[in-house]
């Protein structure tokens, strides 16, 4: 699946061989829709089905990352994405759009990559888990650490406990904020989980944790965490 070139600032591209600019309605063969109001709640469903097919004819697929009503979708999909400009596909290869990346919704973001990243530590994906953080993360003294640093103690963890077993969190809190080059932000919430060394000893954490995030380029990545039976200023400490 390749990435897409499209005539919108601030969203990631792909150019292909090609570099002429087309719309969107233009590759489906589709240029005119019936207007959104026009329509009732059975015509936009089968509006929004034939859109699909076409646009998958051609290669072409739209995701929505969170929940949104077939109206308001079939609104932005005739009124907004068909009118970009785009590249022409490589042979043999599909274009992927995601909504949110024309209208960011980073409280979604940031849960998301929450998530994620919970899901890659107690699955002990290491690969995931740095995929997940910032480039230049840090430690709790506010100070720049090695993202290599971080991530021999994410494996030291790791080596720690063979396996994580009835995990249980929720995400209680998120907050960010912006600026010109990008933002900030943290999830909190709390975790339940029980832990297993190497010589099968139970160990029971329950508490709270946090993941404060850095918006780089429209993409948030973990600049420094805490969780129960893991904290970056201990294990960094430990390493030196």
């Amino acid at each position: 699946m390749k990435k897409y070139y499209v005539e919108n600032p601030g969203v990631s591209t792909f150019r292909s061989k090609d570099t002429s600019l087309h719309k969107i309605s233009e590759l489906i063969g589709k240029s005119e829709f019936k207007p959104e109001r026009e329509l009732n709640d059975l015509a936009i469903r089968l509006a929004l089905a034939e859109i699909t097919v076409l646009m998958k004819k051609n290669k072409l697929s739209i995701d929505f990352i969170g929940s949104y009503s077939e109206r308001h979708q079939y609104r932005f999909i005739t009124e907004e994405f068909m009118n970009k400009k785009i590249s022409m596909p490589q042979s043999g290869s599909s274009l992927a759009f995601v909504y949110e990346e024309f209208h960011p919704d980073h409280m979604l973001g940031l849960k998301n990559r929450s998530v994620k990243f919970i899901h890659a530590l107690f699955r002990r994906k290491t690969g995931a888990l740095l995929w997940e953080l910032d480039e230049s993360p840090h430690g709790p003294d506010g100070k720049k650490c090695s993202k290599k640093k971080l991530s021999a103690c994410i494996r030291n963890f790791f080596e720690r406990y063979r396996c994580f077993k009835e995990y249980r969190y929720s995400i209680t809190h998120i907050a960010f904020n912006l600026h010109e080059s990008g933002g900030s932000g943290y999830t909190i919430g709390s975790v339940k989980f029980t832990a297993l060394t190497a010589r099968n000893v139970a160990v029971l954490y329950d508490g709270s944790f946090k993941l404060r995030f850095t918006l780089n380029d429209g993409w948030w990545s973990v600049q420094y965490f805490t969780f129960p039976g893991f904290d970056t200023g201990t294990e960094l400490q430990n390493s030196e």
